[in-house]
Order: C-alpha cells, then sequence, then structure tokens
C-alpha cells in the first residue's frame, strides 16, 4: 500500500500515535515487553487470552462511510 510505513523500533521513537504499548515503541524506550506478548510466550494466542489485543473492540474501515471515520477513533491507552 502507498500509504504504508516500514515500522522499526528505531522510527517508533518518533511516532507519538503508537500507543504506549506498542511492542516497537517499548523496545525502541528500552522497556521489556508485556508477560503475554508472543516474542515472549511463544503463543500466537497468549495476548488474546489476556486481553492484549482489539477482537471484538473494532470494525472494519469498509463497514463504514468513509465521512464517519473520524468518528470512529478511540484512544484506549491515556
Amino acid at each position: 500500500m502507498p500509504e504504508c510505513i516500514l515500522l522499526t523500533a528505531e522510527l517508533a521513537r518518533y511516532l507519538d500515535w503508537l500507543p504506549k504499548i506498542c511492542a516497537y515503541r517499548l523496545v525502541a524506550d528500552g522497556q521489556d515487553l508485556p508477560w503475554w506478548h508472543p516474542l515472549k510466550t511463544g503463543d500466537a494466542n497468549s495476548p488474546l487470552r489476556a486481553g492484549g489485543t482489539v477482537f471484538g473492540k473494532v470494525v472494519s474501515e469498509s463497514e463504514i462511510d468513509e465521512d464517519d471515520l473520524e468518528d470512529m477513533v478511540v484512544n484506549w491507552f491515556d
């Protein structure tokens, strides 16, 4: 996708829109990943079991009228 960026831990230092619990941001800040992160547990389903996902909280942008997209933005991490 043309609007996509290549996300790296280094770039994460400068992207203020990334959540504070984003793995890239944590690594960039020298912090440890959460206990439930798949890179620690070796289990791709550990975030879901720990409630560390947006599963069931989001909808596809294809289901929302383009004029209403801005109304769908939620900040869960402040």
